[in-house]
């Protein structure tokens, strides 16, 4: 796409891109929870957007990336940290 930005973070139609996933997210009656799986860079940007559509279910950001087999979980301005082994469901 030729940006040195997270794809996700993009706008499409004067919004980023991950903005139109979650809403659809959140619409559905058969997601409990959403996770976002990301490296640390893209967490304030995605913190802003997750402000900015008060969604009505939990979302939790995953530490994308990471090869070491423990998954830690760790809790940063209301937002769920964990990381992502990509053996996890």
């Amino acid at each position: 796409m030729g940006s040195q930005r997270n794809k996700l973070l993009l706008n499409l139609l004067g919004e980023p891109l991950i903005a139109w996933t979650l809403r659809a997210a959140a619409a559905s009656r058969e997601i409990q929870w959403i996770g976002i799986i990301s490296q640390p860079e893209d967490w304030p940007d995605l913190k802003s957007i997750l402000e900015g559509l008060a969604l009505n279910k939990p979302v939790e950001m995953i530490l994308g990336g990471v090869d070491s087999p423990s998954i830690g979980s760790q809790r940063s301005t209301g937002v769920t940290l964990k990381r992502s082994t990509g053996a996890d469901p």
